[in-house]
């Protein structure tokens, strides 16, 4: 399954991909969490997947320090075939993955996307769009994106937090007025309530 999850900072693409990696490992999941880099090109995200995956106690550690490297997709295509023998439901989240070069976006992560056992679960956080291409999956109900909108605070939602650290000190109407403000984003929320 491919998770997207697309929206500018502040938003709070990072603190869902904490909170779903707390229910994959309340759920029994085996999570690993990588941190994309701009340096990141396609054999270093491979090895940088690979570390990720056996930090996060999914796959165990390999001697493979004297084997000869393949090329990625050979490379990727062994570490799905390992996350498929485990037989267990394994969670891989790409946090900042905006900051991957396009060539990794394509090459390797897509394949990662569009190869992945049925037991592999991949949350993308990223401030942009990434180039993927996820209608194969979305047609087979196995891609779920999330954007700006559904990460954005309701009034409701702006006005119990506000209510909640602020308690009578702003009116109703003052309330609204914060959270058309901050125009539903929750590190702008904060900011107002740091500022009053």
């Amino acid at each position: 399954t491919a998770l997207p999850v697309v929206a500018p900072a502040g938003f709070g693409k990072t603190t869902l991909l904490l909170q779903w990696r707390r229910w994959w490992h309340d759920a029994g999941t085996r999570v690993a969490w990588l941190t994309a880099g701009e340096d990141d090109r396609p054999a270093r995200f491979t090895l940088a997947l690979q570390h990720a995956l056996r930090l996060g106690g999914v796959l165990g550690e390999a001697d493979d320090r004297h084997a000869p490297r393949r090329d990625t997709i050979a490379e990727l295509t062994t570490l799905l075939a390992a996350i498929a023998a485990l037989g267990v439901d394994v969670g891989l989240v790409i946090d900042e993955a905006e900051r991957l070069p396009e060539d990794t976006v394509r090459g390797p992560l897509q394949y990662l996307l569009l190869n992945a056992p049925a037991n592999l679960h991949v949350a993308i956080g990223s401030r942009v769009a990434l180039p993927l291409l996820l209608s194969e999956l979305a047609a087979k109900d196995q891609s779920f994106a999330l954007k700006t909108e559904d990460l954005r605070l309701r009034l409701e939602e702006s006005l119990g937090i506000l209510d909640a650290r602020l308690g009578d000190r702003l009116s109703l109407d003052e309330r609204a007025g914060v959270h058309a403000i901050a125009d539903g984003w929750a590190m702008g929320l904060q900011l107002a309530v740091s500022a009053i």
